[in-house]
């Protein structure tokens, strides 16, 4: 798989390095970067498929061995919530500052990032990224761990590459809200998500195996898509049911506002009759009528976890998975019965 000038075959990839050798990404990536790290046996192996393959890191990824920029680069995919970047960005600029980092947070399409990343990259501008809005198969990640580049991903994908990660305990949080309405006495559980991310089969299972333990099920519903109108849908679909259920667990703030209009359309009161919940406690949920009970995840804490593992990957420390913890706010839409 060696390439020349005019050999059109591709580039052997760290992937691809991986296979051969039989290690994992993370211990190539470290046999590149830190060989100090890895066992001398490894190291051959490794050395020895990286020449069999003729593997060359990308010039972005040779860079990053010889130089640092002190900047992290935070691409910009889609807009946050203000309250979210209020909370997040706010300890992410701190908790780099203590490092002596600096943050590049630029504009980027997710079907054009290969070009934003490696611009920033070949003109050293930035040591590595940390990643938001991570999708459940996001090319992203595989073209960052293809490359070497140190990155952290606040989410998890499907992907097969084990990749430095920051996420929320949703199944935690389902088994917060679940165990809430259970102990109020309801048996007819719904949850009612944008069916979009990971996060909502995620939070599901987290329900239904607390729901379990009392020998109960929840009814699992999705919106068309995340409005409110496409929530108060699906309200109506679990209201019109023969025996409707008397809790509805939203996977999104904003989706309770669906069905608090549903249920209102309908004569039901919202705390009395049926108890909604929702999921990140925005303002939404404190400001709404009723106000909303509501599982919340400390974003400085995120923000603090993907500052400290980016800079233990620039050291060349292997990935890990931290799971921020949630509470749960209980509000007047559950404290009603």
């Amino acid at each position: 798989m060696q390439t020349s000038e005019g050999d059109n075959r591709k580039r052997a990839t760290i992937r691809d390095v991986s296979a051969r050798s039989g290690v994992s990404i993370g211990t190539v990536s470290n046999v590149i970067n830190a060989p100090q790290v890895v066992a001398e046996a490894t190291r051959r192996k490794v050395q020895q498929a990286i020449e069999e393959l003729g593997y060359a890191p990308a010039a972005a990824a040779r860079s990053l061995k010889s130089r640092r920029a002190f900047m992290v680069g935070y691409p910009l995919f889609e807009p946050n919530p203000v309250w979210i970047m209020r909370t997040f960005f706010r300890e992410f600029l701190r908790r780099a500052a203590t490092h002596g980092l600096g943050v590049n947070a630029f504009a980027a399409e997710f079907g054009n990032y290969e070009s934003s990343f490696t611009k920033l990259l070949d003109s050293g501008a930035v040591d590595g990224f940390v990643l938001s809005s991570v999708t459940e198969q996001d090319l992203r990640i595989d073209w960052l761990m293809d490359n070497n580049i140190p990155f952290v991903g606040f989410g998890r994908t499907i992907s097969e590459h084990h990749y430095p990660c920051v996420d929320l305990d949703y199944a935690e949080g389902g088994r917060l809200v679940a165990r809430h309405v259970r102990d109020l006495g309801h048996e007819r559980i719904a949850h009612l998500s944008s069916n979009r991310q990971p996060a909502d089969t995620i939070r599901f299972d987290g329900i239904a195996a607390e729901l379990a333990i009392k020998g109960l099920e929840a009814t699992e519903i999705a919106t068309a898509n995340f409005s409110v109108r496409s929530a108060e849908v699906a309200a109506d679909e679990l209201f019109d049911q023969p025996d409707p259920p008397t809790a509805i667990l939203c996977g999104q703030d904003l989706l309770t506002a669906g069905v608090v209009r549903a249920a209102a359309r309908r004569g039901l009161e919202v705390g009395r009759d049926v108890v909604v919940t929702g999921f990140e406690d925005s303002p939404l949920g404190e400001a709404s009528n009723p106000s909303l009970t509501s599982v919340s995840f400390p974003m400085e804490e995120v923000a603090y976890h993907c500052v400290e593992k980016l800079v233990s990957r620039l050291q060349g420390e292997p990935p890990s998975t931290t799971l921020v913890q949630p509470e749960l706010v209980v509000r007047e839409s559950t404290s009603g019965r």
